[in-house]
């Protein structure tokens, strides 16, 4: 399938199995600013809430079905990821499902960024050849993820989230304030950023563990 056919068969699927969903980052910017996914993209950026996780556990066997290897992303008995793989065709994008949890007026979503250094650069591409063959369940609390990654945390205003609209001409559901929620994360998101980095310009991204903000809301 070539990308946007992809997402839209994606989209129907969630749909058709009642699971809320919107798309988001950069396959969000591709489509409302150019109309498509981009072209550099190597995956399919979807978000929702957490209460629709197991609505998305019941289509993994229908997915898998259609050529997609299941990984999880977990920390400290938190899915916060699910990543389909897809090992029918080169031309498939990877979808990232990404878990969100409401807390008070933000939405949380952990997101581990490997560590700088000279040991973590030599060992981090044989080790994720590694798990990315083995293991099905990453556990990011416990080692060696926990020695090869931070765990930073996707914080935002859950306003974005309170609403969603249709992409213009298509069933695709994005945040109703589609234009507010880009300049938030992207700032200038109307012109393509070449040197656009996700973990320094990424305003959302805070570089804190998504248990020390927690605890930190005020109740």
């Amino acid at each position: 399938m070539i990308k946007i056919e992809e997402l839209k068969y994606i989209v129907e699927l969630f749909r058709i199995n009642n699971i809320n969903f919107w798309v988001d980052s950069g396959t969000l910017l591709g489509l409302y600013r150019d109309g498509k996914i981009m072209d550099h993209d190597e995956d399919i950026d979807i978000s929702m809430w957490s209460e629709e996780e197991n609505k998305l556990r019941n289509i993994i066997i229908t997915l898998k079905d259609m050529g997609y290897k299941l990984r999880i992303l977990n920390y400290n008995n938190y899915n916060f990821k699910y990543k389909f793989i897809p090992s029918h065709s080169k031309n498939s994008l990877i979808i990232d499902v990404n878990i969100f949890i409401r807390n008070k007026e933000l939405s949380l979503c952990p997101q581990p960024v490997h560590k700088n250094g000279f040991f973590i650069k030599l060992f981090l591409k044989p080790y994720l050849l590694i798990f990315r063959s083995f293991f099905k369940m990453v556990r990011f609390e416990s080692f060696p993820n926990n020695w090869f990654f931070h765990m930073y945390t996707w914080t935002i205003p859950t306003d974005f989230f309170s609403a969603l609209s249709m992409l213009p001409y298509t069933d695709i559901p994005t945040p109703a304030k589609v234009e507010d929620y880009l300049e938030f994360r992207y700032g200038n998101w109307e012109i393509q950023q070449k040197n656009w980095s996700f973990v320094k310009d990424d305003v959302s991204l805070k570089h804190t563990d998504i248990k020390e903000i927690v605890k930190n809301i005020k109740p």
